[in-house]
């Protein structure tokens, strides 16, 4: 597992840390999507070339416990804080007790994320995760 240490601020006494959830697959589609499409077509402007020559984006996974539809809920955003979608309820039921325990120990889950349509024949935008198994993401 990777740590990757990031200062909010100079004055932050305490490193903040992002724990590399990345797998290599982009296999975890989120929801919500079509809520979402101008941070979408925010983020898509932002997305830089990864090794294999995918356009990915860095994006946050962490916890909503307050979101008033879903109390295990788990916000996908960009690491500036926009809001891209959530996992969806059944996904969000196994990852958010991983994703939890990973926030309690003061750092946050970030991963990749590609897109997929924004064209004529599927004028929204979806996006997808390279996200670690919940199993996979804990030491």
């Amino acid at each position: 597992m990777k740590i990757l240490p990031f200062r909010q601020n100079d004055q932050d006494p305490q490193p903040v840390g992002y724990l590399d959830g990345s797998c290599g697959d982009f296999a975890l589609a989120i929801a919500g999507e079509a809520s979402y499409q101008p941070a979408i077509r925010k983020a898509r402007r932002q997305v830089t070339k990864d090794n294999s020559g995918r356009l990915v984006i860095a994006v946050l996974v962490r916890c909503e416990p307050t979101n008033p539809h879903d109390e295990n809920a788990v916000r996908v955003s960009t690491l500036v804080g926009d809001t891209l979608g959530y996992l969806s309820r059944e996904n969000a039921q196994v990852y958010c007790a991983a994703i939890s325990a990973i926030e309690q120990s003061g750092r946050t889950v970030r991963c990749n994320a590609t897109f997929y349509g924004g064209d004529q024949a599927r004028p929204t935008i979806g996006v997808w995760l390279d996200l670690k198994s919940p199993a996979d993401l804990l030491p």
